[in-house]
């Protein structure tokens, strides 16, 4: 009895209650390893607890198992030794090391607060996993953090990770659902690490950070944005996939070296995506599937492939240009599905292959250009399934017309050579015809031309011509438009009107 009262000590001092607001009583406890639950014991329901000494696994355990109504937890004044032993504790650990919260002994602690031992080294797998703590500051002695050492730690609110942590292990936040802000300065984030923090705004990386891991922040529906390391290299499959995340912009990322598969998939609200100019990013499939809400993407300038499936669903992308550069030789399977919004697109001149159903669902396209390639491309399995192919101008070469022609789903096009464009109308004899000399647009009608009215592709006026007196020659300055392609409507003095679909090039 004596022994015990020796090795107990209980300090009355007044604490804030974390749960009422009102004056609670810690009490503290001096400890040997193994001596809680043996020779010291812990009042149920204690809430707030101090302990002072040396412990190991079984004592933390005893803690978070006994202690139901704990609310406060402060470990700073003691060390950690190792454990052996034959009882197996939580999760059938038999053995830990020293200086090292020990791994899952932690797990589904009452307290809303903790305070970890100031000396610790590392933090083990699971070792605060499914806990109820509000917040916990990682000492500045913690060089590494275990698997799922924080998972499902559904009351946390902010974290800090030092830059003193050199390894964090997969998932160690997972789950984290009131997570709201991040401070992360260890160089790589891992696997799943944030995957599943619904509540997650605000997360800062350090610039020297090397990697984001797979399904790192998936499931973040309240990330917004976030800054790119400069000195990022890799990002894991699915590692944005389903989060809120706007923004992706990597052009700062020199460094970029690959990006996983579904990297950023179902992100339904990502409107732009940009990535290091002059970079090799090899890119996996699926980037952006089903990502509607795309209006922008730029690409690496150097890129031979587009993966499968790359903006499958990407419904809300009208212009090609910047995600079908000049270099690109194959197209994936469905890499551009459903994307109903274009209008106009150039095919890049190194294009050899294109994959199934690649182009399907583009219903409002009405010009391609052609004119570029070098060979024609051969084609996988209805490359333009559901698109009206006979009502889509298919611009290419004069010494190409006769290949396309004869080309299985390329033949089915409106194919028309560069160059001179000449119409006649309603059988009448009258023609015009039309052709681009650098910028300027040069008309020449068989009678004199009344009007002549360009527009985008979209049915936006970009100009008109009423010459006073009517000529038969007329041109029109262009290059104060953007645009390649355009759709010119002109009125003879006959009354009859011709309509074409034109490509500058």
């Amino acid at each position: 009895m004596k022994n015990i009262i020796a090795r107990k000590f209980i300090t009355i001092v007044l604490a804030a209650a974390v749960s009422s607001g009102s004056m609670a009583v810690a009490q503290e406890f001096k400890v040997t390893p193994g001596s809680l639950g043996v020779t010291v014991s812990v009042p149920a329901d204690a809430s707030t607890i101090v302990l002072d000494g040396r412990v190991n696994g079984a004592d933390l355990h005893y803690i978070a198992t006994h202690c139901r109504g704990l609310r406060m937890l402060d470990l700073s004044k003691v060390s950690v030794v190792s454990y052996s032993s034959n009882r197996r504790l939580t999760a059938n650990v038999t053995a830990h090391v020293a200086d090292e919260l020990p791994p899952f002994q932690l797990s589904g602690l009452k307290a809303g607060q903790v305070r970890l031992p100031e000396g610790i080294t590392a933090i083990g797998a699971g070792a605060l996993m499914g806990a109820e703590i509000t917040s916990v500051v990682i000492p500045a002695s913690v060089k590494s953090i275990g698997d799922g050492a924080f998972a499902a730690c559904r009351n946390l609110t902010e974290v800090t990770v030092p830059a003193t942590v050199g390894s964090v292990g997969s998932d160690a936040f997972n789950g984290c659902t009131s997570l709201a802000r991040v401070t992360y300065m260890a160089d790589d984030v891992p696997s799943g690490c944030f995957a599943g923090c619904v509540s997650l705004r605000e997360v800062s990386l350090p610039q020297s950070g090397g990697s984001i891991g797979a399904r790192a922040f998936s499931g973040c529906v309240a990330l917004e944005d976030m800054e790119m390391p400069d000195a990022l290299r890799t990002i894991g499959e699915e590692a944005f996939a389903a989060s809120g995340i706007v923004r992706a912009d990597m052009s700062g990322c020199r460094s970029l070296a690959s990006v996983g598969d579904r990297a950023f998939a179902k992100c339904l609200s990502l409107e732009s995506v940009e990535f290091p100019s002059g970079a090799t990013v090899s890119m996996g499939e699926g980037l952006f599937f089903d990502d509607s809400s795309l209006m922008s993407v730029r690409f690496p300038d150097v890129m031979s492939h587009i993966p499968d499936m790359t903006l499958k669903g990407a419904t809300g992308l009208s212009d090609i240009y910047s995600s079908l550069p000049e270099g690109v030789e194959a197209i994936g399977r469905l890499a551009y599905h459903g994307m109903g919004s274009v209008a106009e697109a150039s095919l890049p001149s190194t294009l050899s292959y294109i994959g199934d159903r690649a182009f399907e669902g583009w219903t409002s396209l009405q010009m391609l250009d052609a004119t570029q390639l070098r060979e024609v491309p051969a084609l996988g399995e209805n490359v333009w399934a559901g698109v009206d192919q006979a009502s889509v101008l298919l611009s290419v070469t004069p010494e190409m017309e006769d290949s396309y022609l004869a080309a299985d789903q390329w033949k089915e096009f409106s194919i028309r050579r560069s160059g001179t464009t000449g119409i006649e109308l309603n059988g009448t004899g009258a023609r015009v015809s039309v052709m681009f000399d650098g910028m300027t647009l040069r008309i020449r009608g068989s009678e004199e031309i009344l009007s002549a009215v360009l527009h985008d592709m979209s049915g936006y006026m970009l100009a008109s011509e009423t010459p006073q007196p009517a000529v038969c020659d007329l041109d029109m300055d262009t290059s104060g438009f953007s645009t390649q392609f355009f759709i010119l409507t002109v009125r003879l003095v006959s009354g009859d009107t011709a309509t074409l679909k034109l490509l500058r090039k």
